[in-house]
């Protein structure tokens, strides 16, 4: 049965209506590169000073650091433990385990679970090595600190849980699956006790399913669950494989867990640090190991996360303590996410970090952009020219482009736009972003010069056939608002027989009919049109009212 259903209408509406059903390229603002920043729903709010449960491996522990800062209450941090990593739970099995001993679903027997390593020293078999061995009391006080604050889920209204990994330890004694794996002295003394298990996808979210039934039995109506998935994959695997497709494996899994109880319980929400981290650059995204993820990487998602679901936080001491001391994805990935927030916070932002657009090409580009957006295009410009060299190459030059085309500097636009497209097309090089050539196209229209215009749509149709439709009907309109409609004919006639998806440049070819005063030519056009309907723009609609008087001429 598939996770979901659309009729084709639906599907259809659904890609035009959606800002992010495509991936950008390189000419244009993406989501992408350098640093990956996958759109996702925000669905819920979280009320400042809540109650916060957080599980799971490591994204889990860098969330809990950003929340404590903002104030927020957390259970697990009433744990008391040296190095919380030692709370990390990797496998949805692991997860399942501390909530169902918490609330009594199942018994947690110490004399199974708690086992002696040294003489009189012992270890909790659930927990990550990461804390010096202790006394048999010892290692019970801390398990049972643990199940109460496993219990107080039940308060929180909200629940950060991050998945992890599916390449586990089976203890065959007690039935259960180990959070980590054994100690080796533990194999050498037990060799048959414990058994390496790869699980399949059903497994894990069988494990995780019954997660989700036991909190909606034991925890308040109202929570909400956040979903992630770690990127940080497997260190090493004990399967005869190469441990980057075994781990493409266990993610690959998880990931489609994580979509299937998404689809099915309206209450959890999925955010994708996994997919940012991922589909970013290595060398900004990854530690030397090739297994951690930068610190400041990081910050950049926990700080995603919070911002959107918590309450914005206006303050610059606040953007100071995240941005200060960081590297410039962190900067960069701010200025991202608050340029498309609201305009005054983006105003108050950029007035506080406006030197780092001298520093940071990327940064200066969406300070550039946000200036556009206000309609600030002389502040735009002067930002672009004063970023770093090379400030993100296309995208500084469609932006300063856009600046001094609404500046009514037209030509200088064209000669930047050109002086960047000349050597690439010298080399062969193909441009397959839209957006770039619809600006040179809008450029060389602006100077009011035919033969800039001519250039402009030879490099457009011959550097990419796909981009011929529009092509040529910008252009029959640009000679249609010069009155020279035999041209303006000629151009949207040949952006018809080019495509399909020509229905713009009917309209305004019946316009041209029209004013030369060939009605029946006008009557033929409207009649091959589509019937209105709601998926046309306003555009589109307001045309046709225009052009429904020709039937009275």
């Amino acid at each position: 049965m598939p996770l979901v259903r659309l009729s084709a209408e639906q599907a259809v509406s659904t890609r035009k209506s959606n800002d992010y059903s495509g991936w950008g390229d390189r000419t244009s603002e993406n989501r992408v590169e350098p640093i990956a920043l996958p759109a996702f729903k925000v669905p819920f709010k979280i009320a400042p000073g809540s109650k916060i449960f957080t599980v799971g491996s490591c994204f889990a522990r860098n969330v809990e650091d950003e929340l404590m800062r903002l104030g927020f209450e957390l259970p697990i941090r009433q744990v008391p433990v040296d190095d919380r990593a030692v709370l990390n739970n990797y496998g949805t099995p692991s997860i399942y385990n501390e909530f169902s001993w918490a609330f009594g679903e199942q018994l947690y027997d110490p004399d199974e679970n708690i086992v002696e390593i040294m003489p009189g020293k012992f270890a909790d078999l659930h927990l990550a090595p990461y804390r010096r061995l202790q006394t048999y009391e010892q290692v019970l006080a801390n398990r049972m600190a643990i199940q109460a604050a496993y219990r107080r889920a039940a308060e929180c209204p909200v629940m950060i849980m991050t998945l992890g990994l599916l390449e586990l330890w089976f203890d065959c004694k007690t039935g259960y699956y180990l959070n980590v794996g054994p100690r080796p002295s533990q194999i050498s003394a037990e060799p048959a006790r414990f058994e390496m298990h790869v699980l399949s996808f059903q497994e894990c979210y069988d494990y995780l399913e019954r997660t989700i039934q036991l909190l909606l039995k034991h925890c308040r109506p109202d929570l909400r669950i956040l979903l992630t998935v770690s990127p940080v994959p497997l260190t090493k695997t004990h399967r005869d494989e190469d441990v980057i497709v075994a781990n493409c494996y266990s993610k690959s899994a998880l990931r489609a867990v994580a979509e299937t109880v998404i689809a099915k319980h309206e209450f959890i929400s999925y955010f994708p640090s996994y997919e940012s981290v991922i589909y970013s650059d290595r060398k900004r995204a990854w530690l030397d190991d090739m297994i951690h993820v930068r610190k400041d990487f990081v910050a950049i998602n926990v700080s995603r996360m919070v911002e959107a679901f918590i309450c914005g936080d206006e303050d610059p001491g606040s953007w100071r303590a995240l941005i200060d001391g960081a590297g410039p994805d962190v900067a960069i990935a701010k200025a991202k996410a608050i340029r498309t927030g609201p305009r005054k916070v983006a105003a108050l932002f950029f007035k506080e970090f406006d030197t780092l657009s001298k520093e940071i090409p990327e940064f200066a580009l969406e300070h550039a952009q946000h200036l556009m957006d206000t309609g600030d295009f002389e502040g735009a410009l002067a930002v672009i020219d004063g970023a770093a060299q090379n400030a993100a190459d296309a995208g500084a030059t469609i932006l300063k482009s856009q600046a001094l085309i609404q500046l009514g500097r037209a030509a200088e636009a064209y000669s930047v736009l050109d002086a960047y497209v000349r050597p690439m097309l010298d080399k062969r090089h193909k441009i397959k972003s839209k957006r770039f050539w619809n600006i040179l196209l809008k450029a060389a229209m602006a100077t009011g010069t035919e033969a800039f215009v001519m250039e402009a749509l030879y490099r457009v149709v011959s550097n990419n056939y796909k981009h011929e439709v529009w092509a040529y009907t910008l252009v029959g309109i640009w000679y249609l608002d010069q009155t020279r409609f035999d041209l303006a004919i000629q151009y949207l006639e040949m952006a018809i027989n080019t495509g399909e998806e020509a229905i713009q440049a009917n309209f305004f070819l019946a316009e041209a009919y029209a004013a030369l005063g060939k009605r029946d030519q006008a009557r033929a056009v409207l009649a091959r049109l589509p019937s209105d309907d709601a998926s046309q723009s306003a555009r589109e609609q307001r045309l046709r009212s225009l052009l429904a008087s020709v039937e009275s001429l």
